[in-house]
């Protein structure tokens, strides 16, 4: 199940990032999320009362959590080595993180993004092989190259419902 995040869910959340931020370190990804600056309770608090964190519970538990922004997102303006599939209103799916308890959670959650919006964009760091994988598993073609608010740079994916090479 998935549901909007509420205050009460801060704790948990920052569990969540803290265990995704070890595990991303211990599997060839130490950069993406380097410290406990990011993702922080500011962002958290901001994402919660715009109504973009979203919480994947699995039988009554917390499981993960991600944020899904409708609109346009000002880092993904400008694109290197590439380009988007079009320039339709999109969704962008932001810190998807998992406790670590429980399979399908990347199917789960882009499901109920691809429910909301036909087109679906996604970035992450080039070595985080695991959510690459996922990505282009499920339909996701990779784009170029963005970089984020810090300067550092980004693999750009795009999904959309109607490119007849996506499922």
């Amino acid at each position: 199940m998935i549901r909007k995040a509420i205050n009460d869910d801060i704790e948990i959340i920052l569990k969540i990032f803290d265990v995704s931020r070890n595990y991303m370190k211990n599997n060839g990804n130490p950069t993406q999320w380097p410290d406990s600056n990011y993702p922080n309770i500011d962002i958290i608090k901001v994402d919660i009362l715009n109504g973009n964190l979203y919480i994947v519970e699995r039988e009554g538990k917390v499981a993960a959590c991600f944020s899904f922004i409708l609109g346009e997102d000002l880092t993904y303006t400008n694109i290197y080595g590439g380009e988007w599939l079009n320039n339709n209103a999109y969704g962008t799916i932001h810190r998807l993180a998992s406790l670590g308890i429980s399979g399908g959670i990347f199917e789960e959650v882009f499901k109920y993004c691809a429910d909301m919006m036909d087109e679906i964009r996604v970035d992450t760091h080039k070595n985080n092989a695991k959510l690459r994988k996922k990505l282009i598993e499920n339909g996701f073609l990779e784009c170029g190259v963005i970089f984020v608010e810090d300067g550092t740079e980004r693999i750009a994916y795009h999904y959309s419902r109607c490119n007849s090479s996506n499922k």
